[in-house]
């Protein structure tokens, strides 16, 4: 984080950090009629929704990424949602597209229709700790 916050972008990426959370919190108090995360940023028309698109928003990974760096992508979660504590990760907000291994990602795992009703966050931070085949 000391990293990111020395960054030039960290004004920035702190608001858009913002808005992906203000984003998480609107779908998970009332998104449930759209589907998932994604199809509510595209339906909604809630003023808080975040940018669907390939270039800020993945609901997955590649098949590459996953075969080099699955354990990078797996954060602890409510015990509800998985007994051991922990689960895979894939979906993501993409907090800013340039930045090389600082730029911020926001992992989540969207259990709204699951057994919590709620939106789990396993990691906000730089881009080095989820390796991509890209960024190593």
């Amino acid at each position: 984080i000391d990293e990111i916050d020395h960054s030039p972008s960290h004004t920035a990426w702190g608001r858009a950090t913002w808005r992906a959370l203000r984003a998480l919190e609107a779908y998970a108090h009332g998104g449930n009629g759209h589907g998932g995360f994604w199809e509510w940023c595209e339906n909604s028309g809630h003023p808080f929704v975040w940018p669907a698109t390939t270039r800020n928003l993945a609901m997955y990974e590649s098949e590459s990424v996953l075969n080099e760096y699955r354990g990078d992508r797996v954060f602890k979660v409510d015990t509800a949602v998985d007994p051991t504590g922990e689960i895979e990760m894939l979906a993501h907000c993409k907090i800013a597209e340039s930045g090389g291994r600082l730029t911020p990602r926001l992992y989540f795992h969207d259990d709204v229709h699951g057994t919590t009703g709620r939106i789990h966050v396993g990691f906000i931070g730089g881009h080095a700790h989820v390796r991509t085949t890209t960024i190593g």
